[in-house]
């Protein structure tokens, strides 16, 4: 005679870094084999809350199993820990418990709980037992958030959480929420802000860093997400922000407070933007590049047909009396940037030195990168040499050598292939030429400026290359 079926959940509502997991599918295991329970089959959902939210995928197909082999065989057993580990709602916001125990009456399902089996005896108990979870989950949570703002307000500690980018968890327990500043983790993080300051897309910083292969926290891709986070979050210039507030923290910061705020400013002049109907015509100036010397408002361009030109945002929307400030004919504002530029705002010197500034923090940021990559190549490279060791010792089997054999030569090959390409990094950086590349691109992009002004340039991507020159220049 076949034994009853059982299936078998784990649930843990944050990233289970203790084995939580693991030890639930054990205890529930002994209570199968203690009951004469056939286990069929695992499942579990992790870092998914049972209170804020109903729990994940791995509920529903534990449920779904259950419900299918309880069809084919008459009953089958879902057993879990905790009945908080099915539920933890108010059964609005997230399920209650008495949602899975009616599902189980209707399936055929017997739930099983190892810690509080008899909470599911009758459909009074689960009800009265699911609100006892959900008060009992709220209650913690206030207790973590408190303790979470003591910890950020008196000590100035990150608690919760994984640690940022730039940043790893010191491990004391002691001192938990310390954290450790990471040197070349440190150099992605002020690449990061200085190329958002010098204009360049969220998109683009991450393409930039995924083409020159510097790592992410946990080894996946560069997305644009990543870059926002790091750009927005203070604990970069030193502090621990919590609920809408921010504490000073006891952590090495990594970007100076002007640079932060900088960034602040530009994002916030960039969310206000109206993304209006782009204007057609050859106007240089969009976006707000331009500003109004009376009020301040940015210089809009339009185009009515007859004329191009420029108007006071300010002027347009508040009257006269806030700014007088005229329309201007597009091509006199051109003009008038353009020899502004030639005559006064181009110092090549102070270009070429700013150049010198980016080559030598391009320097550090790639050392940095090359040292974690000297040490992850050495590191695969005394793997394999410890392993060969065993197998002439024959502390190893031959099929174990060369099972291990291949995987250990591939890791070193790329640790090696990731190595040489960051020196190849390094010698390309040291041998820029500053003096010759500033001293073209800049008499280049003057051109392009000049034909576009003089009206050789007729179409308007033509136009929009030379505005994104301007705005480099």
């Amino acid at each position: 005679m076949i034994a009853p079926a059982a299936i078998i959940y784990a649930a843990k509502s944050t990233v289970d870094t203790r084995g939580s997991i693991p030890t639930q599918h054990e205890d529930c295991a002994r209570l199968a084999e203690s009951d004469g329970l056939r286990v069929v089959a695992f499942y579990f959902d992790e870092a998914s809350s049972g209170y804020t939210k109903s729990r994940g995928d791995g509920l529903i197909k534990a449920k779904a199993h259950a419900a299918q082999l309880a069809a084919e065989h008459g009953t089958c057993a879902l057993i879990v820990q905790h009945t908080d580990r099915l539920a933890r709602g108010d059964a609005i916001q997230a399920a209650h418990l008495i949602e899975h125990y009616l599902w189980a009456l209707k399936s055929n399902v017997k739930l099983r709980s190892v810690e509080d089996d008899h909470n599911l005896d009758d459909m009074l108990r689960a009800v009265l037992i699911g609100e006892r979870d959900h008060e009992d989950s709220k209650r913690k949570g206030q207790a973590v958030k408190k303790g979470m703002e003591r910890s950020a307000r008196d000590r100035g500690r990150a608690m919760g959480g994984p640690a940022p980018y730039g940043y790893k968890s010191s491990g004391d327990k002691n001192d938990p929420g310390r954290l450790i500043l990471i040197p070349e983790e440190a150099a992605i993080v002020r690449r990061v802000f200085a190329e958002y300051l010098a204009g360049r897309p969220q998109s683009a910083i991450a393409k930039g860093l995924l083409d020159d292969g510097a790592p992410t926290k946990r080894g996946g891709l560069w997305a644009q997400g990543m870059i926002a986070r790091i750009l927005r979050s203070p604990l970069y210039i030193g502090c621990v922000p919590l609920a809408g507030n921010t504490y000073k923290g006891q952590h090495e910061p990594i970007i100076e407070p002007e640079v932060f705020e900088k960034v602040q400013a530009l994002q916030r002049a960039r969310s206000t933007q109206k993304q209006g109907r782009t204007p057609t015509g050859m106007h240089l100036f969009r976006k707000g590049m331009l500003r109004c010397g009376s009020c301040g408002s940015a210089l809009s361009p339009r185009n009515d047909g007859r004329r191009e030109y420029y108007y006071c945002v300010g002027h347009r929307q508040l009257g006269r009396d806030y700014c007088s400030f005229p329309n201007v004919r597009r091509e006199l504002i051109d003009v008038a940037v353009y020899e502004h530029f030639e005559k006064a705002a181009l110092d090549v010197e102070a270009t070429r030195r700013q150049l010198e500034g980016t080559r030598d923090q391009r320097l550090t940021e790639v050392h940095s990168l090359t040292s974690a990559a000297t040490k992850a190549e050495r590191e695969a490279s005394e793997a394999l040499t410890r392993v060969k060791r065993d197998y002439t010792r024959g502390a190893i089997s031959a099929e174990d050598w060369s099972e291990l054999r291949g995987d250990l030569i591939e890791e070193h090959k790329g640790a090696k292939a990731q190595l040489d390409r960051l020196k190849a990094q390094v010698s390309e950086i040291e041998q820029w030429s500053i003096t010759r590349d500033v001293e073209h691109d800049a008499l280049h992009r003057l051109a392009e400026i000049r034909a576009a002004i003089a009206g050789e340039i007729k179409d308007a991507s033509g136009v929009a290359s030379v505005r994104a020159a301007l705005q480099r220049l």
